[in-house]
């Protein structure tokens, strides 16, 4: 089992608006798991945090399972410079 993605997903401090990695430009996850089997609003509050102020990033998720919802998609499409799935 890889990384669990929890409401704290590589966010010291979700009140904060510090970048734990702030030079962070690609993010692979390959075998990872939802803290709820179909709660993506981690991955999402994650990667809306990360690319705020104009920095780009790259996502991969090499997992098919668990699906990704159709709109959840296209909401992290949107907020990435290049989003891969496979």
């Amino acid at each position: 089992m890889g990384p669990v993605i929890l409401d704290m997903f590589l966010r010291p401090d979700p009140l904060s608006n510090t970048k734990l990695l702030p030079s962070l430009r690609h993010l692979r996850l390959d075998y990872f798991a939802l803290q709820n089997n179909d709660d993506w609003r981690p991955l999402i509050a994650y990667l809306t945090h990360q690319t705020s102020g104009g920095q780009l990033m790259s996502l991969r998720l090499c997992r098919k399972r668990p699906p990704i919802p159709p709109e959840v998609a296209r909401e992290m499409e949107g907020l990435v410079d290049k989003f891969i799935i496979g």
